[in-house]
């Protein structure tokens, strides 16, 4: 069994970056962020 294909609108619609990849993308220099905007993702997470 194949999963349906996946439409461009629901990220269109709402486009963001899930806060469990924020750390990650900062180490490796990918994203940078202030330190203290950096710490809120530990208070989602």
């Amino acid at each position: 069994m194949t999963a349906p294909p996946l439409s461009a609108e629901p990220f269109t619609a709402t486009p963001g970056l899930e806060p469990v990849w924020v750390p990650f993308l900062h180490e490796s220099q990918l994203v940078t962020l202030p330190d203290d905007t950096l710490s809120l993702t530990d208070k989602v997470l």
